[in-house]
């Protein structure tokens, strides 16, 4: 932390329209889904809504395993120009999807396709080819003055082929991420685990830090990747 993240070099509210607006899953304190909300009222109102995070690595260089981590935007409300997981976004809600029960909004096979549409959306790549893994949902709390964002965070980590990778670094310098992303870096695995954790919280909260603070949900991630052997527990 007191110096430079080493990151790996690779080749080369529309709030006035209602209608517009993303639709959001809204849970209890209980983690009950309740409804469903605009994203301008859940925040307005500081209703815990559901979101997707996407986790990815990937075995590239050297036999390495590294993390793919993205910028976020300058004109990002909440932690702009931080690094987060590969993406993160609302679990958002189509117009033909309204009328479904919440148990079907909720469920593990929507959330998962989501987590696939967000991804390939936001990155503009295929990821059809391999099912990701549900890590399981922590909430996320971010309170910037009169602001505060309460999120159900959804987490999968995906591995991505070389392939796929090249693919974010040139969706991302070729400007088709639509201003989501600033830029897309690796970081070796082990060194961002080390980084992001509940012992550097006070940290990761300060403007010294390039990380987005989502050190429980980053927690949950590493232990699915203990679990299936792609990570030494220590």
């Amino acid at each position: 932390m007191n110096g430079p993240m080493n990151f790996v070099d690779i080749p080369s509210l529309n709030l006035q329209n209602v209608e517009m607006e993303e639709r959001l899953l809204i849970y209890d304190t209980w983690n009950n889904p309740t409804g469903i909300s605009t994203r301008s009222i859940a925040h307005a109102q500081q209703q815990i809504h559901a979101s997707i995070h996407g986790f990815g690595y990937t075995d590239l260089i050297n036999k390495k395993r590294y993390v793919v981590v993205t910028k976020r935007s300058k004109s990002k409300l909440i932690n702009p120009e931080k690094y987060d997981y590969m993406f993160a976004g609302h679990m958002a809600i189509m117009e033909d999807q309204l009328d479904l029960p919440l148990a079907v909004l909720s469920g593990s096979e929507f959330i998962k396709q989501s987590y696939i549409t967000e991804g390939n959306q936001e990155l503009k790549i295929n990821m059809n080819n391999k099912a990701p893994l549900y890590c399981g949902a922590s909430n996320f709390i971010q309170i910037i003055g009169d602001y505060k964002n309460h999120e159900k965070t959804h987490v999968f980590v995906y591995q991505l082929t070389p392939n796929q990778v090249l693919q974010i670094f040139d969706s991302v310098r070729s400007g088709k991420t639509d201003g989501e992303v600033e830029s897309v870096e690796l970081v070796e695995i082990d060194e961002y685990f080390d980084t992001v954790t509940k012992e550097n919280e006070k940290w990761l909260q300060t403007k010294d830090s390039i990380f987005v603070p989502r050190w429980e949900a980053i927690q949950s991630a590493k232990n699915k990747l203990i679990e299936i052997g792609i990570v030494k527990s220590r």
